[in-house]
Order: C-alpha cells, then structure tokens, then sequence
C-alpha cells in the first residue's frame, strides 16, 4: 500500500490547463484508492524521467516514439461527420505504458475525460454527487490491455444545476461544462424544440421525424411527447441532416 512503480508523464504543463488538470486529478484519484503517490513528470522542466511504466498525457515524446496517432474515427465505426474536437480521446496501452492523447487544437481536453475512463475501466470509478464516489478500493490496480476511442455523441454538454455550477470538480468528474467558467454555448432541448423558433421545432417537425422527440418514461403514446426536449438517447435519421 502507497508503493507505485509507475509515474505520470505530461509534454507542458502551460500549454494548456486541461492537461495539468488531468494529471493532478490522476494522481489524486489513484492516491484515494490506493494510497500511492505518483510522480508527475514535465517533459519541458527536466531532462530525464522513466520510459517505462508510465502513464502519458497528451502528445508525450514517448507518444511519438511509439509512432502514436489518433486513430481515424471511422476506422473505428464513428460516422464519417464525427472527429474528436473537445471530448473524444485516445486510450492505448504499449507493454508496460498507458498512453491518453486528444486532439491537441481542443487544448487537449479530451484527456481528462480519458484519465475519468481509464480509471472507471481500471477501478470501477464513478461519480454520483459531490460527497458520493464509487470505485474499487484496493492496494493493487491490475493492469489491462486497453485500445479504445471514444468520441461522445454531444460534444460539449452541460446541466444546470447547482452542483454543476458551483462544484467545478464534480462537473468535470461527470465530464460536464462549468458554465461558471467556460464560455462556451451549450444548447439546451428546449432551445432546440422551443414553440418560438426553436432550430427543431416540434410543430414543424414532430410529423416527420417523431423519433426526435422525447416521449413520458415507457410510453408509446404520441401524446405523451415532450414538446420541450429532444431524445437525447436517439440519434434520429443522420440522412435527414
């Protein structure tokens, strides 16, 4: 308990937050389950660190070593209009290593999500509330082979809600947008579907395309829609887009 072999690798600590940020949520996470304290290594502030046993953030030297790329999403059975952008990313062991890249001209945000899912695949991680997390607590962390890529269908997603406002850690932990902190716009459904213009109107669309809309829990009565709300679990008809 609290021995660790293995270390974290980031290339730059000032080329973007997100990656400083997803190593210390790392190394604090591993730490609560385990007790092991993980060094986190800047490629740009020394000269040497491990090479083995190591777990690489963003487009690490190592990474490229290992002619590391992101792979083509299609290749991996995402529709040809989709691509990384903010929240997909990149999860691939080599021997020994972990390697979790994103798309860089998204400021690598995309590895933090995959730091969340390497340890939700490792140890069970999961978020509930602000005081309520669940994972396996255990001294030892098994390793596995992982090759995974994960691109979200809503690539930038937010609730508003107070924990999500005031809790940034808990936000980013449900791998959510701190609108407190981010200026990015996410739309919510009911911009979406709204009777006064919305982009989906339901009035104009409902008819058409009924599977867009949101329908009352176990109900198949068109009535029972949700004019307010897209189904966020359908993907709808990609050939009407």
């Amino acid at each position: 308990q609290g021995i660790s072999e293995y270390s974290i690798i980031i290339p730059n600590a000032s080329v973007t937050n997100h990656l400083s940020y997803a190593s210390k949520e790392l190394k604090e996470i591993i730490s609560d389950i385990t007790g092991a304290d993980l060094e986190i290594y800047n490629e740009e502030e020394i000269s040497s660190y491990p090479t083995d046993k190591v777990i690489s953030l963003g487009e690490t030297s190592l990474y490229k070593q290992n002619e590391l790329t992101l792979p083509d999403p299609v290749s991996r059975g995402f529709d040809a209009k989709q691509n990384y952008y903010y929240s997909g990313y990149y999860i691939k062991t080599i021997g020994n290593n972990i390697f979790i890249n994103s798309d860089e001209s998204y400021k690598y945000e995309g590895v933090l999500y995959g730091v969340y899912e390497l340890l939700h695949i490792l140890t069970g991680f999961e978020v509930y509330a602000p005081d309520e997390t669940y994972f396996n607590q255990s001294n030892t962390i098994y390793f596995q082979e992982i090759d995974k890529v994960d691109i979200p269908t809503f690539d930038v997603r937010e609730l508003s809600y107070r924990e999500f406002i005031e809790e940034e850690k808990m936000t980013k932990r449900m791998r959510m947008m701190n609108k407190e902190n981010d200026s990015r716009w996410a739309t919510f459904g009911h911009t979406l579907t709204g009777k006064w213009g919305g982009l989906l109107n339901y009035d104009k669309y409902q008819s058409l395309h009924p599977d867009w809309f949101s329908r009352e829990s176990g109900s198949d009565n068109p009535s029972a829609e949700i004019q307010w709300h897209l189904c966020y679990t359908a993907r709808g008809n990609k050939d009407s887009y």
